[in-house]
């Protein structure tokens, strides 16, 4: 259990559905939209609603909206979001464009993805962006309609009745994963500064190539001092990458930097 709590007050709910399927979605939304007194319906079929979804959604977190965001759209591994003409919107894009919310929102962003392989938006995160969302509830794999249609009012009923995200997850968990950001940066720096470990001789003799081969020309008798420099450089441990890989950390964690640093403890401690 994660133990974190998200404040909301609303439900926005962007769904790319061909005619065929629309069924599904206003039977859920039917179902659903009840639960929450302020909710919104965006209709995607292009690039441009797409976005203009997003801006309307962040001017209503600047106006004070707490939301939770719903995907209701197809989506796959190598792709990312698609919409029922075809449109498709990568991964990269979907991360940026939650990654804004996010920031909006103090790092509060509660995503809800019914895409298949909506999970795979993981792929994207990098440790010197902040992450796009505080807790993400999508699928590794392909999911049908059925599941969804049975399942996902469980979900939220579960949810506005208890105000528990763990309780309401139970409900699908069979199904879908949940990540936290806190999760995702332990494991994308943990794997960061262990290849940097790894690979520390090779690291430590490009940095020599790049810094010392052109300052040796000038000054031939600082060679003690460059090898160590670059020896400095390319060792995770060194006070000089611990303040990078810190700032890279507290903005992944959106300037939370009381956290990032005990996660960089936590990281380093279970590395050694």
């Amino acid at each position: 259990m994660n133990n974190i709590t998200i404040e909301y007050d609303s439900l926005y709910w962007l769904s790319s559905l061909s005619p065929k399927e629309e069924g599904l979605s206003r039977r859920c939304t039917e179902d659903i939209f009840p639960l929450f007194p302020s909710k919104k319906f965006y209709k995607i079929e292009n690039k441009i609603d797409f976005e203009d979804a997003f801006s309307c959604i962040e001017e209503n977190i600047n106006k004070g909206k707490k939301p939770l965001l719903h995907i209701d759209m197809h989506g796959s591994e190598e792709s990312g979001l698609s919409s029922y003409t075809g449109e498709e919107f990568s991964w990269d894009l979907v991360e940026s464009q939650l990654s804004q919310l996010n920031k909006l929102m103090n790092n509060q962003l509660l995503c809800i993805s019914c895409a298949c392989q909506g999970a795979a938006i993981i792929g994207e995160l990098r440790i010197d962006r902040p992450c796009p969302y505080r807790m993400l509830i999508a699928p590794r794999e392909k999911i049908s309609s059925g599941y969804l249609e049975t399942n996902l009012l469980k979900f939220y009923r579960k949810l506005t009745d208890t105000l528990s995200i763990d309780q309401a997850f139970e409900q699908i968990k069979d199904q879908f994963s949940l990540f936290t950001a806190e999760d995702i940066a332990f494991l994308i720096f943990k794997r960061y500064i262990k290849n940097q470990l790894k690979n520390q001789k090779n690291n430590a003799n490009e940095v020599w190539h790049h810094l010392g081969i052109e300052r040796l020309k000038d000054f031939p008798e600082n060679r003690p001092e460059i090898r160590k420099l670059a020896k400095a450089l390319s060792d995770p441990n060194s006070d000089f990458n611990k303040n990078i890989l810190l700032k890279n950390m507290s903005v992944f964690m959106h300037n939370d930097v009381t956290y990032s640093k005990h996660l960089l403890d936590e990281i380093m401690d279970e590395i050694k």
